[in-house]
């Protein structure tokens, strides 16, 4: 699975601000890009007790957020 981001809502401004506080946290490393492998980004959030991160675009620019229980759940229907 390949991660592809969010569109450009209100929900996904209101997360930017957010993440751009989380990041600043949590350490740049702590995103994804768009194109990058789902396991990265579960690697990232087991390694660092995360149940979400941030989509950047290849700018750096915020455009989404991946979520534990939505590799999850793509997991169990691919299971089925």
């Amino acid at each position: 699975m390949v991660i592809s981001g969010a569109p450009d809502n209100r929900e996904t401004k209101i997360s930017r601000r957010t993440w751009s506080r989380r990041i600043n946290v949590y350490g740049a490393e702590a995103h994804v890009k768009r194109g990058d492998n789902v396991l990265k980004a579960l690697d990232l959030m087991l390694r660092s007790s995360l149940i979400d991160v941030p989509v950047l675009d290849d700018d750096g620019k915020i455009i989404g957020e991946i979520k534990l229980s939505e590799i999850l759940k793509k997991i169990i229907e691919l299971d089925r």
